[in-house]
């Protein structure tokens, strides 16, 4: 199995490009990481799944990204394994 904590595509692929891709959202000092959580959060699948949020465990893989999105500060976790579910068709990464 990979470790998916080192695997790269994880932080590459946005999946929150849309609707905040637009190129008219202020979006400064944004940070994108793979971590391992250490209490409960919730996880925002990718908009393209419509998926509904869900709850992550505590120390599972999760990406987290946090940014100042016109001004306030935001940040969400999304769970590899909804990750994973985006990597696959038929969405295969695209259209989020």
């Amino acid at each position: 199995m990979t470790n998916r904590l080192n695997d790269p595509t994880y932080l590459w692929h946005d999946p929150f490009n849309y609707p905040w891709g637009d190129g008219e959202t202020d979006i400064r000092l944004r940070k994108v990481r793979i971590v391992k959580t250490r209490k409960p959060a919730t996880c925002v699948p990718p908009p393209i799944l419509n998926g509904h949020p869900h709850e992550i465990p505590a120390g599972t893989e999760a990406r987290y990204e946090s940014a100042l999105v016109e001004g306030i500060w935001s940040k969400c976790y999304t769970c590899l394994d909804c990750m994973d579910i985006w990597f696959s068709p038929p969405y295969e990464g695209k259209g989020a």
